[in-house]
C-alpha cells in the first residue's frame, strides 16, 4: 500500500516597491499599505486562508515585515492558521536573543510560535556542505516536519 505524499510549499516572494519611500509616505502608513499589497499580489494562486501556513521568522527586518503584512492582511479568524517557525542555531552570540524576539512578535501578534535550537556543528553536515548550507538544510527540515504535522501546504 503506498502513502500518499503530501506537498509543500517553500515561497520565496520578492516584492517590488514601484517608487522611492517619502517622508510623508511613512508617516501616512503608505508604505505598510504598499507592502501589504505586493504582498497580496506576490502570493501564489494555491494560496488559502482555510489552511495552515508556517512563517519562517528569523528575526531579521524582512522576515518581521513578512509577518507583520501577513497577519495583518490575513481575514478574520485566519490568524488561527498562521503558524510563526524560528530556528535558533548555534552560530551566533545573539541567537538567543533572537529567538525571544520572534516569539515575542508573534504573541504581541496573537499567533502560535514553534522554535527549535539546532546545533550546525553536531550536525556533522558541515565538513561535506559548509555551515551555511548544513544551517540551510536543517532549517527547511524542520520548517518541513512542521508544515507536515500541521497539515500546512506552504512556507513563507
Amino acid at each position: 500500500m503506498r502513502r500518499a505524499r503530501s506537498v509543500c510549499h517553500i515561497l520565496l516572494v520578492t516584492i517590488p516597491i514601484s517608487e522611492p519611500v517619502t517622508d510623508s509616505m511613512s508617516q501616512t502608513g503608505q508604505v505598510a499599505e504598499a507592502f501589504e499589497a505586493a504582498v497580496v499580489a506576490g502570493l501564489p494562486l494555491s494560496w488559502d486562508w482555510r489552511q495552515p501556513v508556517i512563517l519562517a521568522v528569523s528575526g531579521g527586518a524582512d522576515s518581521i515585515g513578512m509577518l507583520r503584512a501577513i497577519a495583518a492582511i490575513a481575514p478574520n479568524g485566519a490568524q488561527s492558521q498562521l503558524l510563526v517557525a524560528h530556528v535558533e542555531y548555534d552560530l551566533r552570540d545573539t541567537a538567543e536573543r533572537d529567538r525571544r524576539f520572534v516569539v515575542e512578535q508573534a504573541a504581541r501578534l496573537g499567533l502560535a510560535c514553534h522554535w527549535r535550537r539546532l546545533s550546525v556543528e553536531a550536525s556533522g553536515e558541515t565538513a561535506s556542505q559548509g555551515r551555511e548550507a548544513a544551517a540551510r538544510k536543517l532549517r527547511y527540515d524542520f520548517f518541513a516536519a512542521l508544515a507536515h504535522a500541521h497539515g500546512a501546504r506552504h512556507v513563507a
